[in-house]
């Protein structure tokens, strides 16, 4: 067996042995962590408070990165007051918070108390975060165990990971028992959660879109492969979008771009779609987004759809008589119900969620309703959601 191989699966076995305990140890692993609390006391511990919320909130301007900020205050006011302040700008925050959930992942080696520390902040995307160090660790710790290798230069490779048949099964086995158990880590860690920090991982080390969505294949079930693949084009979507829209000028360009992007490289396009294009602000937009959907072949279409309820949520939050007609526009009915779902399955902590919930009276029937409330009410990152297996 190569000598990466078996790095891979021993420590993704530990991986897994950690998760499992994680009900015996939840409490001890959190409370031992300096990182939870800071070391700071008394006036000095106001004063870096301050600090940091300035730096925080003035961090374009200061021209800072999220990171920086986190790793230098994390040891000082610890992590819990960090995400309490991040959560109390903005209850959802989940895109300002993954960096947390690195500087957590590379000060504690434990992922218990990684995950602990984070519990749900930002809806998990701290603990997304973690994921994503523990497991980009594996294609980073191969160069430093190749024979004649100086362990005293911690240089990583990029190099992508590369498993044969025998390997992968066990690789399989081993995530999956790990996904399987994460809900005792962290209440209400739902198991696409777990498939989604996965994802994000694999995009790291596996070199490209392809190498990582093939490894999110290992997942049993489709829901999970779905999630493992938000996490995959969430972590790329910053490249691809570069590239993808360079010479773009006009909205529906880049609508038919992405849809020609992820129809081909997503085994499960809205995945894909969700991170790379921006909210419909009008009636005229979603009309036009329907029009591009309705172009498209009936897998591609329902995912399109998808995403057009996705992207039109703050609008049909704000305009919520407008939802009959903006989920209306498909050809068929299921393409209408995965534009409901799009704008009504989100995350558990989601702050639209009140607002969609009095949306759902204006979907034109008392089926459509009645659908659009389950879909709110199922949170996103379950894998239990039925109508969301029909999509994909």
């Amino acid at each position: 067996m190569h000598r990466l191989s078996i790095l891979f699966l021993s420590v993704l076995f530990m991986f897994s042995g950690n998760i499992s305990a994680a009900d015996k140890t939840a409490h001890s692993t959190t409370t031992k962590s300096s990182l939870a609390t800071g070391k700071l006391t008394g006036n000095a511990r106001t004063k870096a408070s301050k600090s940091f919320q300035d730096k925080y909130d003035n961090r374009k301007k200061l021209k800072l990165r999220l990171y920086s900020i986190y790793k230098e205050y994390a040891p000082l006011i610890g992590v819990k007051q960090i995400g309490a302040y991040l959560e109390k700008k903005d209850a959802s925050c989940h895109g300002v918070a993954h960096a947390l959930g690195k500087v957590i992942g590379e000060a504690e080696s434990d992922l218990n108390t990684g995950m602990q520390l984070c519990g749900n902040t930002c809806t998990y995307a701290c603990v997304h975060g973690v994921y994503k160090v523990y497991f980009t660790k594996l294609g980073k710790n191969y160069h430093t165990h190749k024979p004649g290798h100086d362990h005293s230069a911690h240089t990583p490779t990029a190099a992508p990971i590369k498993l044969n048949k025998k390997e992968l099964r066990k690789f399989a086995q081993d995530v999956n028992n790990a996904c399987k158990d994460s809900k005792s880590v962290v209440a209400d860690f739902f198991k696409g959660n777990c498939a989604h920090g996965v994802g994000h991982a694999m995009a790291k080390i596996s070199g490209n879109t392809t190498n990582a969505t093939n490894y999110c294949k290992e997942f049993p079930s489709k829901a999970m492969r779905y999630y493992c693949e938000t996490g995959v084009f969430m972590e790329l979507s910053g490249g691809i979008k570069n590239k993808l829209f360079k010479n773009t000028k006009l909205r529906s360009e880049e609508i038919s771009l992405a849809l020609d992007y992820c129809g081909s490289k997503s085994n499960y396009p809205s995945s894909c779609l969700r991170f790379l294009l921006s909210r419909n602000k009008s009636l005229g937009q979603i009309a036009r987004f329907s029009v591009l959907c309705n172009l498209q072949k009936p897998h591609l279409r329902r995912h399109c759809f998808n995403a057009m309820g996705f992207y039109s949520r703050t609008y049909l939050a704000r305009n919520p008589k407008e939802f009959k007609f903006s989920c209306s526009l498909g050809k068929t009915k299921i393409d209408n119900k995965a534009c409901i779902s799009g704008a009504a399955y989100m995350k558990k902590d989601q702050t639209r969620r009140k607002d969609i919930k009095v949306a759902c009276q204006y979907t034109g029937t008392s089926e459509n309703t009645q659908y659009c409330l389950q879909q709110l009410e199922t949170f996103y990152y379950k894998i239990d959601n039925k109508f969301l297996n029909v999509i994909l």
